[in-house]
Protein backbone atom coordinates (compact mmCIF):
# COMPACT_ATOMS: atom_id res chain seq x y z
CA UNK A 1 0.00 0.00 0.00
CA UNK A 2 2.87 2.77 0.63
CA UNK A 3 4.31 1.82 -2.55
CA UNK A 4 1.03 2.14 -4.65
CA UNK A 5 0.43 5.82 -2.10
CA UNK A 6 4.37 6.85 -3.03
CA UNK A 7 3.54 6.08 -6.63
CA UNK A 8 0.38 8.36 -6.89
CA UNK A 9 1.98 10.92 -4.77
CA UNK A 10 4.66 11.30 -7.31
CA UNK A 11 2.42 11.43 -10.28
CA UNK A 12 0.96 14.09 -8.46
CA UNK A 13 3.75 16.27 -7.44
CA UNK A 14 3.48 18.98 -10.57
CA UNK A 15 -0.83 18.73 -9.80
CA UNK A 16 0.01 20.81 -6.95
CA UNK A 17 2.12 23.70 -9.53
CA UNK A 18 -0.64 23.71 -12.39
CA UNK A 19 -3.94 23.45 -10.28
CA UNK A 20 -4.81 26.85 -11.21
CA UNK A 21 -5.09 24.67 -14.85
CA UNK A 22 -8.58 23.21 -13.37
CA UNK A 23 -10.15 26.82 -14.24
CA UNK A 24 -8.37 27.97 -16.84
CA UNK A 25 -4.61 29.39 -18.39
CA UNK A 26 -4.53 32.91 -18.46
CA UNK A 27 -2.38 35.89 -20.51
CA UNK A 28 -0.99 39.17 -20.80
CA UNK A 29 0.32 41.84 -23.12
CA UNK A 30 1.44 44.11 -19.98
CA UNK A 31 4.86 41.92 -20.08
CA UNK A 32 6.97 42.90 -23.38
CA UNK A 33 10.06 42.01 -22.30
CA UNK A 34 10.94 38.38 -24.08
CA UNK A 35 10.81 37.12 -27.08
CA UNK A 36 11.90 40.39 -29.42
CA UNK A 37 12.20 38.79 -32.80
CA UNK A 38 8.82 36.19 -32.88
CA UNK A 39 6.37 37.99 -34.48
CA UNK A 40 2.50 37.09 -33.77
CA UNK A 41 -0.55 38.87 -33.81
CA UNK A 42 -0.63 36.76 -30.21
CA UNK A 43 1.24 38.33 -27.50
CA UNK A 44 1.66 35.12 -25.66
CA UNK A 45 3.67 33.38 -28.70
CA UNK A 46 6.17 36.00 -27.84
CA UNK A 47 6.78 35.30 -24.42
CA UNK A 48 9.84 35.24 -22.13
CA UNK A 49 9.60 32.15 -20.89
CA UNK A 50 9.11 30.55 -24.25
CA UNK A 51 12.71 31.42 -25.11
CA UNK A 52 13.88 29.22 -22.26
CA UNK A 53 11.78 25.92 -23.24
CA UNK A 54 14.22 22.98 -24.04
CA UNK A 55 15.50 21.58 -27.48
CA UNK A 56 13.38 18.20 -26.96
CA UNK A 57 9.77 20.50 -26.64
CA UNK A 58 6.72 19.48 -29.04
CA UNK A 59 3.76 20.75 -27.47
CA UNK A 60 2.92 24.26 -25.48
CA UNK A 61 0.73 26.07 -23.03
CA UNK A 62 1.49 29.69 -22.46
CA UNK A 63 -0.41 30.93 -19.42
CA UNK A 64 -1.00 34.50 -17.56
CA UNK A 65 -3.26 35.58 -14.67
CA UNK A 66 -1.95 38.91 -14.45
CA UNK A 67 -3.99 40.35 -17.97
CA UNK A 68 -7.36 41.83 -18.07
CA UNK A 69 -8.61 38.79 -19.99
CA UNK A 70 -8.25 36.11 -16.91
CA UNK A 71 -9.70 39.45 -14.87
CA UNK A 72 -12.98 39.28 -17.35
CA UNK A 73 -13.30 35.92 -17.04
CA UNK A 74 -12.87 35.45 -12.99
CA UNK A 75 -15.58 37.80 -12.75
CA UNK A 76 -18.16 35.61 -14.93
CA UNK A 77 -20.05 33.68 -14.02
CA UNK A 78 -18.35 30.34 -15.58
CA UNK A 79 -14.78 31.17 -13.75
CA UNK A 80 -16.47 32.82 -10.75
CA UNK A 81 -17.92 29.63 -10.24
CA UNK A 82 -15.46 27.16 -9.97
CA UNK A 83 -14.03 25.95 -6.34
CA UNK A 84 -11.27 23.70 -6.16
CA UNK A 85 -12.46 22.32 -2.67
CA UNK A 86 -15.93 20.92 -4.13
CA UNK A 87 -14.07 19.34 -6.86
CA UNK A 88 -11.60 17.28 -4.59
CA UNK A 89 -14.55 16.45 -2.19
CA UNK A 90 -16.88 15.79 -4.94
CA UNK A 91 -14.06 13.59 -6.67
CA UNK A 92 -13.01 12.09 -2.98
CA UNK A 93 -17.20 10.94 -2.74
CA UNK A 94 -16.76 9.34 -6.05
CA UNK A 95 -13.87 7.92 -4.95
CA UNK A 96 -14.72 6.18 -1.91
CA UNK A 97 -18.19 5.08 -3.82
CA UNK A 98 -15.89 3.16 -6.04
CA UNK A 99 -14.23 1.44 -3.50
CA UNK A 100 -10.92 2.59 -5.08
CA UNK A 101 -9.05 3.29 -1.59
CA UNK A 102 -7.87 5.69 0.68
CA UNK A 103 -4.41 6.32 -1.23
CA UNK A 104 -5.40 8.56 -3.81
CA UNK A 105 -7.94 10.16 -1.33
CA UNK A 106 -4.87 11.24 0.34
CA UNK A 107 -3.14 12.20 -2.25
CA UNK A 108 -6.14 14.63 -3.74
CA UNK A 109 -6.35 16.08 0.27
CA UNK A 110 -2.23 16.33 -0.09
CA UNK A 111 -2.88 18.43 -3.35
CA UNK A 112 -5.95 20.53 -2.13
CA UNK A 113 -3.75 21.34 1.13
CA UNK A 114 -0.29 22.28 -0.51
CA UNK A 115 -2.23 24.52 -3.12
CA UNK A 116 -3.89 26.42 -0.27
CA UNK A 117 -0.50 26.89 1.66
CA UNK A 118 1.18 28.03 -1.94
CA UNK A 119 -1.62 30.54 -1.99
CA UNK A 120 -3.56 29.19 -5.49
CA UNK A 121 -6.54 28.09 -3.59
CA UNK A 122 -8.13 30.17 -0.82
CA UNK A 123 -9.36 28.73 2.47
CA UNK A 124 -12.77 28.63 1.04
CA UNK A 125 -11.63 26.60 -2.45
CA UNK A 126 -12.18 29.73 -4.57
CA UNK A 127 -8.95 30.26 -6.75
CA UNK A 128 -7.11 33.34 -6.09
CA UNK A 129 -3.96 32.15 -8.31
CA UNK A 130 -3.39 35.68 -10.29
CA UNK A 131 -2.36 36.70 -6.12
CA UNK A 132 0.72 34.39 -6.59
CA UNK A 133 1.20 33.44 -10.44
CA UNK A 134 1.58 36.29 -12.93
CA UNK A 135 2.56 33.79 -16.15
CA UNK A 136 2.96 29.66 -16.76
CA UNK A 137 4.30 27.59 -19.50
CA UNK A 138 3.80 23.98 -19.60
CA UNK A 139 5.70 22.07 -22.33
CA UNK A 140 6.58 18.54 -23.07
CA UNK A 141 8.20 16.08 -26.16
CA UNK A 142 10.16 12.98 -26.90
CA UNK A 143 12.88 12.80 -23.98
CA UNK A 144 16.37 12.16 -25.18
CA UNK A 145 17.97 10.86 -22.26
CA UNK A 146 16.62 7.35 -22.71
CA UNK A 147 14.84 7.29 -18.86
CA UNK A 148 11.40 8.29 -20.03
CA UNK A 149 9.71 8.64 -23.35
CA UNK A 150 8.96 12.11 -22.55
CA UNK A 151 10.24 15.13 -21.32
CA UNK A 152 8.28 17.52 -19.49
CA UNK A 153 7.73 20.32 -16.99
CA UNK A 154 6.39 23.61 -16.15
CA UNK A 155 7.93 27.05 -16.01
CA UNK A 156 6.44 29.56 -13.74
CA UNK A 157 6.48 33.43 -13.05
CA UNK A 158 5.19 34.61 -9.49
CA UNK A 159 3.20 37.93 -9.43
CA UNK A 160 4.52 41.18 -8.26
CA UNK A 161 5.93 41.10 -5.28
CA UNK A 162 5.62 37.41 -4.33
CA UNK A 163 8.90 35.66 -3.69
CA UNK A 164 9.22 31.84 -5.83
CA UNK A 165 11.84 30.78 -3.58
CA UNK A 166 9.41 31.02 -0.78
CA UNK A 167 7.08 29.02 -2.66
CA UNK A 168 9.56 26.43 -3.60
CA UNK A 169 10.19 25.86 0.06
CA UNK A 170 6.06 25.19 0.82
CA UNK A 171 6.53 22.87 -1.87
CA UNK A 172 9.36 21.00 -0.39
CA UNK A 173 7.71 20.54 2.95
CA UNK A 174 4.41 19.10 0.78
CA UNK A 175 6.35 16.38 -0.19
CA UNK A 176 7.79 15.53 3.57
CA UNK A 177 6.10 12.60 5.63
CA UNK A 178 5.89 10.77 2.30
CA UNK A 179 7.96 8.14 1.36
CA UNK A 180 9.51 9.72 -2.16
CA UNK A 181 12.91 10.23 -1.27
CA UNK A 182 13.67 14.19 -1.51
CA UNK A 183 17.59 15.70 -2.49
CA UNK A 184 18.63 18.80 -2.42
CA UNK A 185 20.25 19.64 -6.63
CA UNK A 186 22.40 22.07 -7.46
CA UNK A 187 21.07 24.55 -10.16
CA UNK A 188 22.97 27.35 -11.98
CA UNK A 189 21.48 30.75 -12.04
CA UNK A 190 18.97 29.42 -9.21
CA UNK A 191 18.72 30.26 -5.57
CA UNK A 192 17.27 26.80 -4.22
CA UNK A 193 17.22 23.36 -5.93
CA UNK A 194 15.82 19.82 -4.85
CA UNK A 195 15.07 16.68 -6.78
CA UNK A 196 12.24 13.74 -5.68
CA UNK A 197 11.87 9.87 -6.55
CA UNK A 198 11.78 6.98 -5.71
CA UNK A 199 14.15 4.55 -4.53
CA UNK A 200 12.81 2.31 -6.54
CA UNK A 201 13.31 4.02 -9.83
CA UNK A 202 15.86 5.82 -11.84
CA UNK A 203 13.18 8.88 -12.82
CA UNK A 204 13.16 12.21 -10.86
CA UNK A 205 11.61 15.82 -10.63
CA UNK A 206 13.74 18.40 -10.38
CA UNK A 207 12.50 21.55 -8.76
CA UNK A 208 14.52 24.68 -8.90
CA UNK A 209 13.54 28.28 -7.92
CA UNK A 210 15.25 32.28 -7.96
CA UNK A 211 13.25 35.26 -6.76
CA UNK A 212 10.92 35.41 -9.86
CA UNK A 213 10.94 32.03 -11.47
CA UNK A 214 9.72 28.59 -10.57
CA UNK A 215 9.91 25.27 -12.50
CA UNK A 216 9.93 21.48 -12.26
CA UNK A 217 10.76 19.63 -15.11
CA UNK A 218 11.87 15.66 -15.62
CA UNK A 219 15.07 16.09 -16.72
CA UNK A 220 17.44 18.33 -15.03
CA UNK A 221 18.83 19.85 -18.46
CA UNK A 222 15.61 21.51 -18.85
CA UNK A 223 15.23 23.02 -15.65
CA UNK A 224 18.83 24.55 -15.85
CA UNK A 225 17.91 25.95 -19.32
CA UNK A 226 14.96 27.95 -17.57
CA UNK A 227 18.24 29.72 -15.19
CA UNK A 228 20.68 30.24 -18.01
CA UNK A 229 21.76 33.30 -18.93
CA UNK A 230 21.28 32.57 -22.78
CA UNK A 231 18.00 31.15 -24.38
CA UNK A 232 17.31 28.00 -26.11
CA UNK A 233 16.75 28.55 -28.78
CA UNK A 234 14.04 26.08 -29.17
CA UNK A 235 11.05 28.11 -29.75
CA UNK A 236 12.85 30.20 -32.76
CA UNK A 237 12.67 26.53 -34.70
CA UNK A 238 9.64 25.66 -33.45
CA UNK A 239 8.28 29.22 -34.66
CA UNK A 240 10.15 29.35 -37.92
CA UNK A 241 8.51 25.77 -39.20
CA UNK A 242 6.07 25.52 -41.61
CA UNK A 243 3.70 23.25 -39.75
CA UNK A 244 3.49 26.35 -37.23
CA UNK A 245 2.91 28.80 -39.55
CA UNK A 246 0.24 26.98 -41.41
CA UNK A 247 -1.54 26.04 -38.18
CA UNK A 248 -1.52 30.06 -36.73
CA UNK A 249 -2.07 31.56 -40.15
CA UNK A 250 -5.77 31.64 -39.85
CA UNK A 251 -5.43 33.63 -36.00
CA UNK A 252 -6.08 37.43 -35.87
CA UNK A 253 -4.65 39.22 -32.99
CA UNK A 254 -6.64 38.30 -29.74
CA UNK A 255 -8.45 41.32 -27.39
CA UNK A 256 -7.97 40.24 -24.02
CA UNK A 257 -6.07 36.73 -24.25
CA UNK A 258 -6.23 34.37 -22.02
CA UNK A 259 -4.04 31.38 -23.52
CA UNK A 260 -2.18 29.92 -26.03
CA UNK A 261 -1.34 26.22 -27.31
CA UNK A 262 0.34 24.87 -29.93
CA UNK A 263 1.55 21.15 -30.38
CA UNK A 264 3.41 19.49 -33.36
CA UNK A 265 2.34 15.93 -33.92
CA UNK A 266 5.53 15.42 -36.22
CA UNK A 267 7.58 16.59 -33.48
CA UNK A 268 5.85 14.15 -31.35
CA UNK A 269 6.28 11.35 -33.96
CA UNK A 270 8.49 9.28 -31.67
CA UNK A 271 6.17 9.15 -29.20
CA UNK A 272 3.09 8.12 -31.29
CA UNK A 273 5.23 5.40 -32.96
CA UNK A 274 6.13 4.23 -29.36
CA UNK A 275 2.03 4.07 -28.89
CA UNK A 276 1.36 2.37 -31.78
CA UNK A 277 3.48 -0.26 -30.82
CA UNK A 278 2.15 -0.90 -27.59
CA UNK A 279 -1.03 -1.01 -29.41
CA UNK A 280 -1.87 -5.33 -29.70
CA UNK A 281 -5.29 -3.92 -31.98
CA UNK A 282 -3.16 -2.21 -34.81
CA UNK A 283 -5.76 0.05 -34.99
CA UNK A 284 -3.78 3.06 -33.85
CA UNK A 285 -1.50 4.55 -37.34
CA UNK A 286 0.52 7.40 -36.41
CA UNK A 287 2.00 7.11 -39.97
CA UNK A 288 -1.76 7.75 -41.55
CA UNK A 289 -2.70 10.97 -39.65
CA UNK A 290 -3.46 13.73 -41.71
CA UNK A 291 -2.29 16.40 -38.76
CA UNK A 292 1.02 18.03 -38.82
CA UNK A 293 0.14 20.44 -35.70
CA UNK A 294 -2.89 22.05 -34.30
CA UNK A 295 -2.83 25.97 -32.39
CA UNK A 296 -5.62 26.96 -30.09
CA UNK A 297 -5.58 30.49 -28.75
CA UNK A 298 -8.23 31.61 -26.05
CA UNK A 299 -9.25 35.30 -25.27
CA UNK A 300 -12.32 36.95 -22.63
CA UNK A 301 -13.02 39.73 -24.72
CA UNK A 302 -17.04 39.39 -23.12
CA UNK A 303 -17.13 35.78 -23.77
CA UNK A 304 -15.05 32.59 -23.30
CA UNK A 305 -13.72 32.51 -27.11
CA UNK A 306 -11.34 29.49 -28.43
CA UNK A 307 -10.23 29.46 -32.03
CA UNK A 308 -8.54 26.50 -33.34
CA UNK A 309 -6.09 26.05 -35.98
CA UNK A 310 -4.58 22.86 -37.76
CA UNK A 311 -1.45 22.00 -40.36
CA UNK A 312 -2.60 19.23 -41.84
CA UNK A 313 -1.12 16.93 -44.92
CA UNK A 314 -3.98 14.18 -46.11
CA UNK A 315 -2.10 10.96 -46.75
CA UNK A 316 -5.31 9.53 -48.40
CA UNK A 317 -7.88 11.08 -51.33
CA UNK A 318 -10.87 10.77 -48.69
CA UNK A 319 -8.45 13.04 -46.30
CA UNK A 320 -7.75 15.74 -49.27
CA UNK A 321 -11.58 16.05 -50.06
CA UNK A 322 -12.55 16.53 -46.85
CA UNK A 323 -10.28 18.90 -45.75
CA UNK A 324 -10.66 20.85 -49.05
CA UNK A 325 -14.30 21.16 -47.92
CA UNK A 326 -13.73 22.53 -44.54
CA UNK A 327 -10.76 24.78 -45.98
CA UNK A 328 -13.13 27.80 -46.40
CA UNK A 329 -15.06 27.45 -43.15
CA UNK A 330 -14.84 30.22 -40.70
CA UNK A 331 -16.55 31.15 -37.33
CA UNK A 332 -18.54 34.51 -37.25
CA UNK A 333 -16.49 37.83 -35.73
CA UNK A 334 -19.66 38.30 -33.86
CA UNK A 335 -18.84 35.18 -31.84
CA UNK A 336 -16.19 37.59 -29.83
CA UNK A 337 -18.98 39.72 -28.70
CA UNK A 338 -21.48 37.47 -27.03
CA UNK A 339 -22.13 38.60 -23.31
CA UNK A 340 -20.17 36.41 -20.70
CA UNK A 341 -23.45 35.01 -19.69
CA UNK A 342 -24.36 33.31 -22.84
CA UNK A 343 -25.83 30.19 -22.49
CA UNK A 344 -25.05 28.78 -26.28
CA UNK A 345 -24.99 30.33 -29.53
CA UNK A 346 -25.06 28.98 -32.92
CA UNK A 347 -23.24 30.33 -36.05
CA UNK A 348 -23.50 29.01 -39.52
CA UNK A 349 -20.86 29.19 -42.26
CA UNK A 350 -22.84 28.63 -45.44
CA UNK A 351 -20.21 27.61 -47.92
CA UNK A 352 -18.79 25.06 -45.25
CA UNK A 353 -22.83 24.25 -45.21
CA UNK A 354 -22.55 23.98 -48.82
CA UNK A 355 -19.90 21.17 -48.94
CA UNK A 356 -21.87 18.80 -46.62
CA UNK A 357 -22.80 17.08 -49.54
CA UNK A 358 -19.48 16.36 -50.74
CA UNK A 359 -17.89 15.90 -47.35
CA UNK A 360 -20.31 12.98 -46.52
CA UNK A 361 -19.78 11.20 -49.57
CA UNK A 362 -16.08 11.69 -49.04
CA UNK A 363 -16.11 9.64 -45.91
CA UNK A 364 -18.59 7.23 -47.57
CA UNK A 365 -20.84 7.53 -44.66
CA UNK A 366 -24.82 5.09 -44.71
CA UNK A 367 -26.47 8.54 -44.39
CA UNK A 368 -29.81 8.09 -43.56
CA UNK A 369 -32.41 8.56 -46.27
CA UNK A 370 -32.86 12.43 -46.98
CA UNK A 371 -30.24 14.14 -45.28
CA UNK A 372 -28.74 15.17 -48.26
CA UNK A 373 -31.12 16.89 -49.50
CA UNK A 374 -31.67 18.86 -45.93
CA UNK A 375 -28.33 19.78 -46.27
CA UNK A 376 -28.55 21.26 -49.89
CA UNK A 377 -31.85 23.58 -47.80
CA UNK A 378 -29.64 24.88 -45.93
CA UNK A 379 -27.13 26.38 -48.11
CA UNK A 380 -29.58 29.38 -48.46
CA UNK A 381 -29.39 29.63 -45.23
CA UNK A 382 -27.98 33.27 -44.20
Amino acid sequence: MKKVASTLIFRAALTILVSATFVVSGCTSKDKGGAAGLKSGNPLAGDALLLKLPTSTAAFAVMDFAGDGYKLFSQSPYGGSKNAKKSIDALIEKIREAGTGEELVDVLKRVLDSSVQLGLVAADGSYTVEKVLARSVVFGGPATNGQLPIDAGIFLKGASGVSMTDKLEILKSSFSGSSLKIAEESIAGATKGFNIGKADAPAKIYFAASTELLGATLSKPSIEGLFAKTNTGAIEAIQTSPEYKQATSPFAAPEKPLAFTYASLLRLKPVLESIAKADESGEFKPGEMPFDALAIQSSFPKQYVHNLGMAVSPKTETQTKVFTALQEAALSPASSKLPNDAAFSVALDTRFVGKLETIIKSINESAPAGVTDQVKQLESVT
